[in-house]
């Protein structure tokens, strides 16, 4: 049986204009690059986070910035915002320890970090 999924329309509102005001602070003079792949997890990326879907977040922003990542030389170090993200990635897909002690204030501020990494990288590979 499917459940309608019932979000307040304010809190939606608000969710979606801080999630353009992340994009549009790391935008530049490039618009970004993306392929249909990466088009359509950013609107999933979207949808969680006006949701309030804040693993979700988590989940689809790693999968956003992977392959930026998998491209990196092998000499050169991760980034280390992206290490802290894929180590979220990893303790929430894995169930590690945080997964059970998170309320749900730090995991809309955990989703708010995801955010600000995932348009930072996408928009510095689109000015490369």
């Amino acid at each position: 049986m499917a459940r309608e999924l019932t979000v307040p329309e304010a809190a939606w509102q608000r969710r979606a204009a801080t999630f353009w005001a992340m994009h549009d602070m790391n935008a530049g003079p490039a618009p970004l690059d993306l392929d249909a792949r990466r088009e359509a997890l950013l609107a999933d990326l979207e949808l969680a986070y006006c949701a309030g879907a804040w693993i979700a977040v988590v989940l689809v922003g790693w999968a956003l910035v992977e392959d930026l990542d998998r491209q990196r030389p092998p000499q050169v170090a991760a980034a280390p915002d992206l290490d802290w993200l894929r180590s979220l990635r990893n303790i929430w897909a894995h169930g590690g320890d945080a997964a059970a002690t998170a309320d749900a204030a730090a995991l809309a501020a955990l989703a708010d970090g995801v955010l600000r990494v995932v348009f930072r990288h996408l928009f510095a590979a689109a000015w490369r």
